[in-house]
C-alpha cells in the first residue's frame, strides 16, 4: 500500500516540481493550492495521510492552521513546514507544532531526505514502509 502525502503550497511551482518526484518514489500525493483547500480535504477525507508537507505563509489559512486542523482530526502525524522566512510567525511557534522546518529555496534531495527522516522517526514501522515504498516505485 502506498504511503499518502498531503502537499500544500500556494506556489504552483512547488506542487508541479515535487508531486511527480514523490509519486515516482511510490507515494500517493494529494496536492492542495492553499490552506483552505487543505483544511477542506482534511475534514472531508477519511484516510489519514502518512505525512503532511506544508508551506508556512499562505493566504486565508497558513501552514500552522493546516497542521492544527490535521492534528485535531487525526491526532499527531508526521509533518514538515516549508518556509521562505518567518514573516508572520516565529520559528519557535513553528517548532511547537512540528520540529521539522525546511527553508526555501531547497534542493529536491534535501526535501526527500527530510521526508524519509521524519517518517523514520515517527515509528520503526514507518521506516520499513518508507523503504518498501521506495522499492515499489
Amino acid at each position: 500500500m502506498k504511503m499518502k502525502m498531503l502537499l500544500v503550497d500556494d506556489q504552483d511551482g512547488i506542487l508541479v516540481l515535487y508531486s511527480p518526484i514523490f509519486e515516482e518514489m511510490g507515494y500517493e500525493v494529494v496536492t492542495c493550492n492553499n490552506g483552505s483547500e487543505a483544511i477542506d480535504w482534511i475534514w472531508q477525507n477519511h484516510e489519514k495521510p502518512d505525512i503532511i508537507v506544508t508551506d508556512l505563509d499562505m493566504p486565508a489559512f497558513n501552514g500552522l492552521q493546516v497542521l492544527n486542523q490535521a492534528y485535531e482530526r487525526y491526532g499527531k502525524i508526521p509533518a514538515i513546514i516549508m518556509t521562505g522566512g518567518f514573516r508572520s510567525h516565529s520559528e519557535s511557534e513553528c517548532r511547537k507544532i512540528t520540529s521539522h522546518v525546511i527553508h526555501k529555496p531547497f534542493l529536491p534531495d534535501e526535501l526527500i531526505a527530510l521526508v524519509d527522516k521524519v517518517l523514520a522517526e515517527a515509528s520503526p514501522r514507518s521506516e520499513k514502509a518508507v523503504e518498501k515504498n521506495h522499492q515499489a516505485a
